[in-house]
């Protein structure tokens, strides 16, 4: 009895913070893992859909990181996206390709670099340099 004792898992209580967890989002393994989702949205459930918008969208919007879903992979999903925008059950999807599309060339008119950097995939320190000037994530 005693030794059971001994060998049990122990608890603690801490704080989570939710902000902290969605820091961590803007990964190229999460934001792979989500294209490589979305690339299936024609037979994903709406709810599916819904759920990887609604990652990507944090990381976007959130972490003011939709640099680092500027991705040929990606665009290419989003190609698709709109040869399909007709139907209702995309239009999130539409929306949200939208918004991206027209923030990449909006970044191209300072950063022509940007349609080579869309080969690969990004980290958070790549996305800020890529949005605000190479060299300028040590001045940070």
């Amino acid at each position: 009895e005693d030794d059971d004792e001994e060998g049990g898992a122990e608890y603690s209580e801490s704080t989570y913070k939710f902000e902290d967890f969605v820091k961590r989002l803007p990964n190229p393994r999460i934001v792979r893992t989500c294209g490589m989702a979305l690339r299936r949205y024609d037979r994903n459930s709406v709810y599916t859909n819904h759920c990887i918008v609604k990652l990507l969208h944090r990381i976007a919007f959130d972490c003011k990181m939709y640099v680092v879903l500027f991705q040929v992979s990606i665009f290419k999903t989003f190609d698709r996206i709109f040869a399909s925008q007709e139907l209702p059950q995309y239009s999130e999807l539409v929306r949200f390709a939208t918004y991206i599309m027209k923030q990449f060339f909006k970044l191209s008119t300072t950063n022509i670099g940007v349609f080579v950097e869309a080969l690969f995939w990004k980290t958070s320190k790549d996305a800020y340099e890529i949005e605000n000037g190479y060299g300028s994530y040590k001045n940070v």
